[in-house]
């Protein structure tokens, strides 16, 4: 299931796109952007802590995603520079609704933006995922697209 939102900006837009369930397929992952997992995420499973992929209550923005848009900053540079593209940030929400161990798994690398999308992330609360009628970790990944509107003549 796909969930869409967007929100116009002076020069540009930026949409999420809330997948369930579906992973980018690795051919479409640039090598150069997709760091080591985290040391931390390994000590995650090791403790004894499972982390779900789908849980009978996903997380869902506190909120809502139209706030998390008007929070993002179109960085200048690559706003000038007329850059478009998709992000796609994967990232844990813990059971305090925080998103933890976030790294960006499609990167565009240039301009700002892989930074800005992992800002935004990291800035989000979200009401935690549960299974069983208690709050669990789980794994979720957003894309962001990133879009320059068409330039205005006046």
């Amino acid at each position: 299931m796909t969930h869409r939102f967007g929100a116009p900006a002076t020069l540009g837009v930026v949409t999420l796109a809330f997948l369930t369930g579906c992973v980018a397929p690795p051919t479409l992952v640039a090598e150069s952007c997709v760091p080591e997992p985290p040391s931390d995420l390994s000590e995650l499973s090791e403790s004894g802590r499972e982390v779900y992929e789908e849980v009978e209550l996903m997380p869902t923005m506190i909120d809502g995603p139209s706030t998390a848009i008007e929070r993002l900053n179109y960085p200048a540079a690559a706003r000038n520079a007329r850059v478009d593209g998709r992000v796609v940030v994967s990232f844990i929400v813990n059971k305090q609704g925080r998103a933890k161990h976030a790294m960006v798994t499609e990167c565009l690398g240039w301009g700002g933006l892989d930074e800005e999308a992992l800002r935004a992330i990291r800035e989000m609360r979200f009401n935690p995922g549960m299974q069983d009628g208690e709050p669990v970790l789980v794994r979720m990944e957003i894309p962001f697209t990133f879009s320059v509107g068409p330039e205005k003549y006046f």
